[in-house]
């Protein structure tokens, strides 16, 4: 599985932090949960975080010939 901030082409690091606003969106999502969270679930509090503010079309699939079974990531916070 991956989590990617755009497709083929290049997505802005628009942002003064010199950090894209994909990574931002990440960075808090993890700081902020609490428990357990899926990949699915990471990826569409990333996007609702950027509607607003930045043009990322975020994919969230399998690699295409990796041998992928199913399933998802789960992350879980750890004190």
């Amino acid at each position: 599985m991956f989590i990617a901030s755009g497709r083929l082409a290049s997505v802005s690091d628009s942002n003064a932090s010199r950090r894209s606003p994909f990574n931002d969106g990440l960075v808090k999502v993890l700081k902020d949960y609490v428990g357990v969270i899926d990949g699915s679930n990471l990826l569409n509090t990333i996007r609702y975080l950027l509607m607003v503010d930045a043009d990322h079309i975020l994919q969230y699939s399998d690699v295409r010939g990796a041998g992928h079974d199913g399933g998802d990531f789960l992350l879980v916070r750890r004190n």
